[in-house]
């Protein structure tokens, strides 16, 4: 079922109630509705926008806007075609004809968990490549942060040449001593959810079930659509992960459950480390700290 325009927009005026939404053209015959709301509503709103659109073949998600409300349909537009800029390609039988919406979407789909695995050990293999000039440098940084919210740090002999192999391989030495050192002296509180700094938040609704994980992706600079995509289906499978709102520059999850084990919270902050290393600077302040969960 793909629901008609109008019957969208009286659903999201349902769940964003006080708005009036409006619908816009994107592509084709193709219309995005747009419902205007008060920041403070935004998580709650679109939580409610998503559970009034199952089985509609909509999506919904929360955008920021400056100008106003067409600065949204002006980037959902410009990323109707993605271009194939990407260096790392998804395998050949994954490769989507054409690079909009849908086609990503579909070429995601057809990604493997080892598929995504291996994606993401090339990705390891390329930030490897002048880790051997850095790793002096890197180490000393890392020990330094360590030292800043643990009181102490271990001394750079005690780093075994294992450690140093690799940025990984340093990071999840550093997470272990660190978990049998006790909880850090320095409390690290991370932010409630929230947008940026835009003029306006609007609840967007999208005429594709899942398009709110393409533009996640696009969003994440230097990775391929198409791994981005079904990463974040691979973290909706196994944790609830949704994605929630996007600003132009940053991307919002929200996950129902968390990880259970330090392996999986491990992994799951490498993958972002790899794909959007600059999604860490907000809220961590190095990638072990995106491991709390589990620590």
């Amino acid at each position: 079922m793909h629901a008609a325009v109008e019957e969208v927009r009286s659903l999201l005026a349902s769940a964003c109630a006080g708005s009036s939404p409006e619908n816009f053209p994107i592509e084709g015959e193709r219309q995005v509705v747009i419902a205007n709301i008060d920041r403070a509503d935004a998580l709650p709103a679109v939580g409610r926008a998503l559970a009034a659109l199952i089985g509609t073949g909509w999506t919904a998600f929360a955008a920021e806007w400056f100008d106003g409300p067409s600065d949204v349909i002006l980037r959902i537009a410009d990323r109707q075609n993605f271009g194939t800029f990407q260096w790392l390609a998804p395998p050949r039988r994954c490769q989507p004809r054409d690079w909009d919406i849908q086609t990503v979407l579909q070429a995601a789909d057809c990604m493997t968990d080892a598929d995504v695995d291996d994606q993401l050990e090339a990705l390891e293999r390329e930030r490897s490549y002048f880790w051997r000039d850095q790793v002096g440098v890197e180490i000393r940084l890392q020990l330094a942060s360590t030292e800043q919210r643990y009181g102490k740090a271990p001394r750079v002999s005690d780093i075994p040449p294992d450690a140093r192999r690799t940025p990984a391989s340093l990071d999840r030495w550093l997470l272990d001593w660190e978990l049998r050192h006790g909880p850090p002296e320095v409390g690290k509180e991370f932010p409630e959810w929230q947008l940026g700094i835009g003029h306006g938040v609007s609840v967007v609704a999208l005429p594709w079930a899942r398009a709110e994980v393409v533009l996640a992706a696009d969003l994440i600079h230097g990775a391929p659509a198409v791994l981005a995509v079904a990463l974040l289906e691979r973290w909706h499978r196994r944790y609830g992960t949704r994605v929630v709102s996007h600003c132009g520059a940053g991307v919002a999850l929200e996950s129902e459950r968390l990880p259970t084990t330090v392996d999986e919270a491990h992994s799951i902050a490498r993958a972002i480390d790899l794909i959007a290393n600059d999604l860490l600077g907000g809220a961590t302040r190095t990638k072990r700290d995106a491991r709390t969960p589990t620590a």
